[in-house]
């Protein structure tokens, strides 16, 4: 897999709308990770089979821009949680993760596409019976 051009960033700034009824600021820390022109390709290996050892690209280059946001929490802020003035039931702290990417048009070969759906399914799918 070619990366391409990778930027990564880390901020911490004020942001508004985590209250639902009031319009304060929550301090939050955003990571913003920029990766340009990644690709994918795929190497055989020199086999009996016929394989060569050449290279084959299964997706061209793409761009994929991923942000995510946590709240910052602080020691203090659960000693803050019983105070009469606020109303925590009304601050949103759920993480947001925001992913953009241009499309991804994959090439694959039988070998390759089937190589892919067998770890699918010895990975994702499989269940050992033991909840049941």
């Amino acid at each position: 897999m070619d990366l391409g051009n990778i930027k990564i960033e880390s901020t911490t700034h004020e942001e508004k709308g985590r209250w639902k009824s009031e319009d304060k600021k929550l301090w939050v820390t955003s990571f913003m990770i920029q990766m340009k022109r990644m690709g994918i390709t795929y190497r055989t290996s020199v086999n009996d089979k016929g394989d060569d050892g050449r290279e084959f690209e299964i997706a061209s280059p793409f761009d994929l821009d991923l942000t995510f946001t946590k709240p910052n929490f602080t020691p203090l802020m659960p000693d803050n949680y019983i105070s009469e003035k606020i109303d925590f039931t009304e601050l949103d702290i759920s993480y947001h993760m925001h992913l953009n990417f241009s499309p991804l048009i994959m090439h694959l070969r039988q070998d390759v596409y089937t190589y892919i759906l067998r770890c699918n399914d010895l990975n994702l799918n499989y269940s050992d019976g033991l909840a049941s």
